[in-house]
């Protein structure tokens, strides 16, 4: 009886092992079976988000400047839109396309044929390019075309394009030159310089400048007071052919000189300071500089005296710069000094002090 208890024990335990092991193995075929229906699916979901070469569309960050219709979504924000619609918002060519594809990740082989299959006319995308640029800036007729062929467009296109973005070019300088007004005082003949660099034609230029209306005298006047205080120390004859340059007349240029009220002798010292700042100079080389600059002799000795040099140091310094930069020995040292009129007393104290 006790043998028979045992053994049946024994089976019992047996078999709940072997339920055990099946119970396990079943679970493990689910799991089995889950992850593949899973990795399925994904497979499925991947495939189904692939593009064709022919609705390939461009996931890019927009930093053009935001056009009309880019104003609809947030400025900074990727947009998804096709590529031919990006092109055109953003007035590309070909070879921009091109490079704005390759910036997403495509091999450059790849974005060619994309841009190639996208379906657009580049002939007619010049003109939109062309347009595009209008809008954000002033060009002439062959400023424009330049741009365009810069932009990747061919001579060919981008002569079509700015033959047929409806521009004036009478009015393109106009606004060309009232933007220079804005920022800057010009003469006429001032501004003419600036729309001829342009490439503007003589008409156009002609026209802008007639539909500016130039008071050439107070143009004069801003132009030198800007001049005043941007440069360190001017003559008065300097100022005047300074302005002269810039195109105003003898007469304009010498009027708004004079209605500047400027102290000459202070622009003579910060022209001095100026001078011994940058250069080494001797006291006759300085006065000689000053005079050559245009001051008269008197404004030029208030200049240097005031302008609290010590010479003894200039000569030092002066034939150190020759020391290191023209490699010279002591002697070529003194005889420069001497050449450059430095006292005897400032060359022996600059050669005692030269090591």
């Amino acid at each position: 009886m006790s043998r028979r208890l045992w053994y049946n024990r024994i089976v019992f335990y047996r078999k709940g092992v072997d339920f055990e092991m099946k119970h396990n193995n079943v679970q493990r075929l689910i799991i089995a079976l889950l992850i593949v229906i899973i990795i399925l699916l994904c497979v499925v979901i991947i495939s189904g988000m692939q593009k064709s070469p022919n609705d390939t569309t461009a996931n890019v960050q927009n930093t053009s400047t935001t056009t009309a219709t880019q104003s609809e979504s947030s400025y900074n924000e990727p947009q998804k839109i096709s590529l031919k619609d990006y092109a055109q918002q953003n007035g590309l060519s070909y070879t921009e396309l091109v490079d704005a594809i390759v910036a997403q990740g495509k091999f450059k082989s790849e974005a060619e044929q994309l841009a190639k299959s996208c379906g657009i006319n580049w002939k007619e995308q010049a003109i939109v390019s062309a347009k595009y640029y209008l809008s954000h800036s002033n060009y002439s007729y062959r400023e424009l075309i330049e741009h365009l062929e810069y932009h990747g467009f061919s001579k060919e296109n981008a002569t079509y394009g700015a033959d047929n973005c409806g521009a004036d070019w009478k009015d393109q300088a106009a606004q060309h030159a009232k933007s220079y007004l804005r920022s800057s005082s010009y003469s006429a003949e001032g501004l003419a310089k600036q729309l001829e660099y342009h490439k503007y034609t003589d008409e156009e230029i002609d026209y802008a400048i007639s539909q500016c209306n130039i008071d050439s005298n107070q143009a004069a006047i801003d132009t030198a007071k800007s001049y005043l205080r941007s440069l360190n120390g001017t003559s008065r004859s300097g100022l005047i052919e300074q302005l002269e340059y810039e195109g105003f007349t003898t007469e304009e240029a010498t009027a708004a000189v004079d209605a500047c009220n400027v102290d000459w002798n202070e622009q003579a010292v910060d022209k001095a300071k100026g001078y011994i700042r940058s250069l080494n100079m001797s006291y006759d080389n300085l006065m000689e500089q000053m005079l050559y600059a245009g001051f008269t002799e008197e404004q030029a000795q208030h200049g240097i005296d005031s302008c609290n040099a010590d010479w003894n140091q200039e000569a030092l310094d002066a034939a150190k710069s020759y020391q290191r930069s023209l490699n010279m020995n002591t002697t070529q040292v003194e005889e420069q000094l001497a050449y450059n009129h430095f006292t005897q007393e400032q060359i022996q104290y600059a050669l005692d002090n030269l090591n």
